[in-house]
């Protein structure tokens, strides 16, 4: 998950740095030029990768459908908050082969991530029109190897002002 954000925001010039809730972990604030906070609610460890059952077709269940994650909002402008359904994005494993889900489960959410800082960076509500940036993907996309941020997105980054 951190190694597949880190790789998708590195084009347009962020690093990213995860830090735990823990106050031991924590780094201040003050360290970061931007900082947000990024909430994963549900089952978002690779243990539960294991504990899915094959069973269940996802084509019901198309990501347009289903709410992967969601930056805060209050009135028009965008809050520093986003939060990722890790149940939701654990479900689209049942289709992919029991020794890869745990590393497919970690671009899976790493993506997500990466979507909703597209979010946070620009202040931003709205999607891109292609690639990682857009409102809907499709399952295959969020599994396959190769999603990643378009050239008119990550031109958009690169030109925030939030640095």
């Amino acid at each position: 998950m951190r190694d597949e954000t880190a790789r998708l925001m590195a084009p347009a010039g962020f690093a990213t740095i995860f830090q735990g809730s823990s106050p031991t972990t924590a780094t201040p604030k003050a360290a970061f030029d931007t900082a947000f906070s990024v909430r994963l609610k549900g089952a978002c460890h690779t243990a539960a990768t294991l504990r899915l059952d094959s069973a269940g077709n996802l084509d019901p269940f198309a990501p347009s459908t289903v709410r992967l994650a969601a930056t805060r909002t209050s009135g028009r402008s965008v809050l520093p908050v986003a939060e990722v359904e890790c149940d939701t994005i654990l479900s689209a494993l049942r289709s992919v082969p029991l020794k890869r889900r745990s590393r497919i489960f970690g671009y899976a959410l790493g993506r997500v991530i990466a979507h909703e800082l597209y979010h946070l960076l620009l202040q931003s509500t709205g999607h891109g029109s292609n690639g990682l940036a857009r409102a809907v993907v499709s399952w295959s996309e969020l599994l396959s190897d190769s999603l990643q941020f378009d050239a008119g997105d990550l031109h958009r980054l690169l030109h925030t002002t939030r640095r």
